[in-house]
């Protein structure tokens, strides 16, 4: 997701993502280096054939990998339809289909960049993500949100909910949910940092852990 102003400008070494217990060799990456992340992962996505307008499936649940991949692709222009990696195979072909998907990540190892890693331009309409409804009253819809769709909403609440650079907000929610990218696009407009907890890790024990 596009840095604000404060991240690019001022909190390139401020924690960008941080996690629990070593889950990652790096223990957290700074603004600076998770942009240098995405870039790699858009390097490995282009060089895949991912092009912009392409809608690419993405299965790596509620993880470090999936904000480099979420941003990777926003770099290229393509739409990213989230999709929860515990679905049945024949459930994650279905949504596939539905939405048109040229290809499924499920797995995915981050590098840093090799070189000096410049901003994205991004276009703000562009397509960001693809979710799929609840379903609660028939057959799930799928539901496509643009950059500024996130950006618009993260800074609507961050005005009711002051966020700010040095600040920890705990992934608590799935990102195959339109309330946990929300995190992540806060934090992002805010210089702050998204806490991931360990899979599986209780909701108690992740407040803990990853507490300033």
């Amino acid at each position: 997701m596009p840095d604000s102003p404060v991240a690019a400008e001022s909190c390139s070494n401020l924690p960008a993502i941080v996690t629990a217990h070593g889950r990652l060799s790096f223990g957290e990456l700074s603004f600076g280096e998770l942009d240098s992340a995405s870039a790699r992962a858009e390097q490995r996505l282009r060089g895949s054939g991912v092009m912009r307008g392409d809608i690419v499936g993405v299965a790596l649940g509620q993880t470090v990998e999936a904000v480099v991949m979420l941003r990777g692709l926003m770099r290229i222009g393509a739409a990213a339809c989230m999709i929860d990696p515990r679905w049945p195979q024949n459930e994650i072909d279905r949504a596939m289909s539905a939405a048109g998907c040229i290809r499924l990540i499920d797995r995915f190892t981050i590098e840093e960049a090799d070189a000096e890693v410049k901003p994205p331009n991004i276009d703000q309409s562009q397509p960001a993500t693809i979710f799929f409804t609840s379903g609660s009253t028939g057959e799930p819809k799928l539901a496509l949100h643009s950059v500024d769709n996130h950006v618009q909403s993260a800074l609507a609440s961050n005005a009711n909910m002051p966020l700010a650079p040095g600040d920890r907000w705990l992934l608590s929610l799935p990102l195959h949910h339109v309330a946990g990218i929300a995190i992540l696009f806060r934090c992002a407009c805010a210089g702050a940092a998204v806490a991931v907890p360990d899979v599986e890790m209780p909701l108690a024990r992740a407040i803990e852990a990853l507490r300033p």
